[in-house]
């Protein structure tokens, strides 16, 4: 990975946070001219397990596993500080643990019984939170929660530009508001140079209805699923409105 890569992911990373990337650079460039072998430990040895993982296990192939996650993570993640190598050792643990010994585990139990014990579950359910803590305290999982949050609030965003795209086709000349002194309803209308309010055609108090509409209904001049079409309601609604808006 080259240096440009590792400032990238390093610049999340909690220990990093404060160092500009001048400082950053430097850092990684000081640390990459540094001879890898230590006093009376071989390079390959260092190189093979630099965190002591493999005292953890016992099992070869948990052994090889340990220490394939470990390569994964040094190679993406350089960590600075004994407390975060601490946490990555422990996080490796719970990975292997969790894949050679509860997965294992609850894949014999269901082939066997076909029923995982709900202890065992619990038990999955407590390592995997485990697991997660472990990585935020890292801030392994910053990029990706990061990633995801800006692609959730682009599609929301691109969800509610559509929305509104509907709403203003739907109204495109006038715009519908309450009056903050008599509570009625108000049209406003768009003009070149700016909105007019005026009194709203098609409500009556806060009801929907247009008294010379209705006048032509009770005239039997128009039906009332004519009504229900021009105010764009259930035909019903012209019988409802006579009783509760007495002309």
């Amino acid at each position: 990975m080259d240096i440009e890569q590792k400032i990238k992911r390093l610049r999340n990373l909690p220990q990093y946070k404060d160092l500009t990337e001048p400082e950053l650079r430097a850092k990684l460039e000081a640390k990459a001219k540094t001879p890898s072998k230590k006093a009376g430990v071989s390079t390959e040895v260092v190189n093979d397990d630099p965190l002591q993982v493999v005292e953890f296990f016992q099992d070869s192939a948990e052994i090889a596993l340990a220490k394939e996650l470990q390569a994964k993570y040094l190679a993406d993640y350089d960590l600075e500080t004994i407390s975060d190598k601490q946490l990555l050792r422990q996080l490796i643990y719970l990975e292997v643990f969790h894949i050679t010994r509860l997965q294992k585990s609850a894949n014999d139990f269901h082939a066997t019984n076909g029923v995982i014990p709900i202890q065992l579950v619990d038990s999955l359910h407590k390592n995997i939170n485990q697991i997660v803590t472990l990585k935020d305290k890292l801030g392994l999982t910053k990029d990706k929660e990061e990633e995801l949050l800006q692609s959730d609030s682009y599609k929301a965003l691109e969800l509610l530009k559509k929305k509104f795209k509907v709403w203003r086709e739907n109204n495109q000349a006038s715009r519908t508001i309450i009056c903050p002194h008599c509570g009625k309803m108000v049209m406003l209308k768009i003009r070149t140079e700016a909105w007019e309010a005026q009194q709203h055609p098609f409500f009556k108090d806060r009801l929907l209805g247009n008294s010379h509409l209705i006048a032509l209904y009770k005239d039997k001049k128009i039906t009332k699923e004519d009504v229900g079409k021009i105010l764009e309601v259930s035909p019903d609604y012209c019988d409802w409105l006579l009783n509760k808006w007495p002309l």
